[in-house]
């Protein structure tokens, strides 16, 4: 979308109108990016964010808290499913810790994809009135769950230093009977073992969640404007993604693929960007093997193939957004 300023006298000199007239014309070609306009409107995107927060935790009894509250619930009933009945293998890590080290990512991405997917729609009548940076809403959205985030991580290192404290013997146990290769890995097993690079990686690892979340957020924000089947599809796509994603299991899985064509799995696999993620977190928290380089290097190009065309569709289609709402 191409924005174009007058003054209105310029449009019409008998019209009542004073004062500068912003003009949005479809954009012909590869539309401009304007990233600049997150900057030049941060103050009411940081409006945006407060209000939500607020209106999302106002007169609850919990408050922020339910940010925590629902990977938390998760972690509990895969620690029963998948930690004491299918016993899955953690390679040494206490299974609550396994399953929360990646929910806390999952639920980041899967929050803020729910509502950057809707915020168009859902800010409809501030929209078709006034003249703003259609991108704040998307973005502004995404960044209410970066900030359940924030709050859950913060519960993830409490949980690790309380096993630290109270149980430190659990970390790097293995099951009776587990296999040499099982026994093998949990004696890397290690709380920040990578030493202070975690500080590093951590983050890189929380953009690849924030680029990936956005960028489909983008896509489908854009689309649900004038497809509100994209309502039903978005559960139906976390569901299938909770799945895909190494989340109450171990990415290692892949490795029983090794033998025949190891390295073209681990990239397929790889596409999926939050399998690098979470094998990252998992990484940097507990010493746990570092993602396999195909994996890596897919997850890193889905992810910005994700983004960068994800907002290339955004801005192409914004032009259109009144004309559907």
């Amino acid at each position: 979308m191409a924005t174009k300023s007058l003054h209105a006298n310029d449009l019409d000199p008998e019209s009542e109108l004073t004062g500068p007239v912003i003009i949005n014309q479809p954009t012909k070609g590869l539309p401009h990016l304007r990233l600049g306009e997150l900057w030049e409107y941060r103050y009411l995107m940081i409006y945006v964010i407060k209000r939500d927060v607020v209106v999302r935790y106002k007169q609850t009894v919990f408050g922020l808290s339910w940010a925590a509250i629902n990977p938390l619930i998760t972690m509990v009933v895969f620690s029963f499913v998948f930690g004491s009945l299918l016993r899955v293998d953690t390679q040494g890590v206490p299974y609550p810790l396994f399953s929360l080290t990646a929910l806390v990512p999952w639920t980041m991405f899967a929050k803020g994809l729910t509502n950057s997917a809707t915020s168009i729609h859902s800010n409809s009548n501030i929209i078709t009135k006034i003249y703003f940076p259609r991108i704040i809403a998307p973005v502004s959205a995404f960044a209410n769950s970066f900030i359940d985030f924030v709050v859950s991580l913060i519960v993830l290192l409490l949980m690790i230093v309380g096993y630290l404290v109270l149980a430190p013997g659990l970390i790097g146990m293995v099951p009776d009977g587990a296999s040499a290769e099982m026994v093998e890995a949990a004696s890397h097993v290690r709380v920040f073992g990578p030493g202070p690079i975690v500080l590093v990686m951590i983050p890189l690892f929380s953009m690849i969640v924030i680029l990936s979340g956005l960028g489909l957020g983008f896509w489908f924000s854009a689309l649900q404007v004038r497809m509100r089947d994209i309502n039903y599809i978005i559960p139906f796509v976390l569901q299938i993604g909770q799945y895909l994603t190494p989340i109450a299991y171990s990415s290692s899985i892949i490795a029983r693929f090794s033998q025949h064509d190891g390295n073209l799995w681990q990239f397929l696999y790889g596409l999926n960007p939050l399998v690098t993620a979470i094998g990252g977190f998992r990484w940097a928290f507990y010493n746990l093997p570092f993602p396999d380089t195909p994996s890596v290097i897919a997850s890193v190009l889905s992810c910005l193939v994700i983004f960068v065309t994800g907002i290339y569709f955004f801005r192409y289609s914004e032009a259109k957004f009144v004309d559907y709402l």
